[in-house]
């Protein structure tokens, strides 16, 4: 009987300290929420604010809705009716936030919808005192971004991970699945119909080193000048039976412009050909030189099937010493 009343206590004790643990954490999260909530004038006290709170989940889990939040950056803000942070007690580094169906992003005078059937982010932070960022990721299921019309995709993510702490270098990676752009705004801008009006895969992978870790204490005061490097190592691109895949490294924010090598991979070489040409995007010399070049390094087994190196210097394209086109603002 007294082991038996030993063992009551002691559970007791245990249930009383986790639930003081809880009370306790809670006292910080409003602490924390009250410096963002929005006054009563409506006015945004910072970059961040929301008009109410609430907060529940005792004792295993800290569940936080935010009301009306709005998130403000220069001539940038997102709003939405609602969004919901989760975090396990005994996992409080590691974040779960959920938001609303529909979300509203304003670009100086224009204004951007973005409708999903379920969207969710996960953060994980290094359990140590500066709380580092271990790896982020975000993915929107059914996305419609509407801006006089509408971009419909099935799935869209994106993600972050650090994997060299000693050099505060992340990898990242952006995909859409199944996009298709507004099909209103693409005639007018494609009235010849020669751009794809459907793209299985768009991704992008790159690598990033910042001049600091990406700690909290950045998260929520961002410096207002950062230093680092971008570099991209793989892009893929898929539409209508032409499956484009680049890996390499190219450096982005190089002084003198993007510089690296690539590996070019096309499947389905003669649809993109055509298309390319069609498209007068190149020069029809310059696009008989592209078909001759293809041709001497295709693959016997696999002739609609081309790999190809190339060398980006300057932001100018080239495939051996043949320049085939410079990059979008270079």
């Amino acid at each position: 009987m007294r082991k038996a009343n030993w063992l009551v206590g002691l559970a007791a004790l245990a249930a009383l300290l986790w639930g003081g643990y809880w009370y306790l954490g809670t006292l910080g999260l409003r602490a924390a929420l009250d410096d963002i909530q929005r006054p009563a004038d409506g006015t945004a006290s910072g970059a961040f604010s929301a008009e109410s709170y609430t907060i529940s989940g005792f004792p295993n889990r800290f569940d936080i809705t935010l009301n009306q939040p709005v998130l403000q950056d220069g001539p940038v803000t997102w709003s939405s009716p609602f969004l919901q942070i989760f975090a396990l007690t005994y996992r409080p580094h590691h974040i779960i936030a959920v938001s609303a169906n529909e979300q509203v992003l304003h670009l100086g005078g224009s204004m951007l919808h973005l409708s999903t059937e379920d969207m969710r982010a996960s953060l994980v932070m290094q359990p140590t005192r500066r709380l580092m960022l271990d790896r982020f990721s975000v993915v929107a299921q059914q996305p419609v971004l509407r801006f006089e019309g509408g971009h419909h995709a099935d799935a869209a993510r994106a993600a972050l991970r650090l994997i060299d702490p000693a050099s505060n270098r992340y990898e990242g990676v952006v995909e859409i699945e199944t996009l298709f752009p507004d099909q209103a705004l693409m005639d007018v801008l494609d009235p010849d119909r020669l751009l794809p009006r459907r793209f299985d895969v768009l991704r992008l992978d790159a690598e990033i080193t910042t001049d600091a870790a990406l700690d909290l204490d950045r998260v929520i005061a961002p410096p207002a000048r950062a230093d680092g490097t971008l570099t991209l190592t793989g892009a893929r691109v898929a539409f209508d039976g032409v499956d484009l895949h680049a890996r390499g490294r190219v450096r982005l924010d190089a002084p003198q412009g993007p510089e690296g090598e690539i590996t070019l991979v096309i499947t389905g070489w003669a649809a993109f050909s055509d298309r390319l040409g069609a498209s007068g995007l190149v020069e029809p010399q310059m696009m008989t030189l592209i078909d001759r070049s293809a041709r001497s390094v295709m693959s016997a087994e696999d002739p609609d099937r081309l790999e190809m190196p190339l060398r980006v210097t300057g932001g100018m394209v080239r495939m051996g010493p043949v320049e085939l086109f410079s990059l979008p603002g270079f």
